[in-house]
């Protein structure tokens, strides 16, 4: 039995079929390269928390997706809407595990959760739609857009309610910007910013 060490650098056991050379080779990875400067001063450095609060689940059957998450996973369900004008159905989901903490916060900003969201009219989604969005809470909803804006991020949907915004990432993952407590009073330049994109 003869140890090497692989490309990527963990050791591991092996049997040679003939001799062995008298010192196994060993490959060593390439020095990392240094970090681009640029990369030094990233325009995301220093932002202030936010607190995640769910990931957003399209769902085609509200009662088989229960019984994945529920009965097979094990997640409890914690807060269900109905919405009729809207004609759809939100489920948000809790780890038991993080039941406690759950019941000391705010209702409507439970935290972490999956919330399936069921359309009520049948939609066909596409793999891509299924997943909806991930969503964050935040100190300050204008501040926190402003900065993004700044370092070179699209505000597809402006924080116009002072409460939520919506923006995307380089790989068009949606992400759900809410402010923490009460609605922001409307402030320019969001109060009149238009959507852009979707989201």
């Amino acid at each position: 039995m003869t140890y090497f060490t692989n490309c990527l650098g963990s050791r591991k056991t092996g049997t040679f079929s003939n001799p062995p050379p008298a010192q196994p080779p060993t490959f060593l990875l390439s020095p990392t390269p240094a970090v681009p400067a640029q990369s030094k001063t990233h325009p995301f450095k220093g932002a202030p928390p936010m607190r995640y609060l769910h990931t957003m689940l399209r769902v085609r059957n509200l009662d088989v997706a229960l019984k994945f998450y529920v009965d097979a996973f094990g997640l409890k369900e914690v807060r269900r809407i109905e919405n009729d004008k809207g004609r759809f159905t939100l489920v948000f989901l809790c780890s038991s595990d993080d039941l406690e903490a759950l019941k000391k916060q705010p209702q409507t900003r439970g935290a972490p959760l999956v919330e399936l969201t069921y359309n009520w009219d049948e939609e066909t989604y596409g793999e891509d739609r299924f997943f909806g969005h991930l969503a964050y809470e935040v100190d300050d909803i204008y501040a926190t857009c402003d900065r993004l804006m700044k370092a070179g991020v699209t505000i597809n949907r402006p924080p116009r309610d002072g409460n939520m915004a919506f923006v995307r990432s380089p790989d068009l993952h949606s992400i759900e910007l809410l402010q923490k407590g009460e609605p922001k009073p409307p402030q320019e330049p969001w109060a009149s910013m238009p959507n852009t994109g979707h989201w």
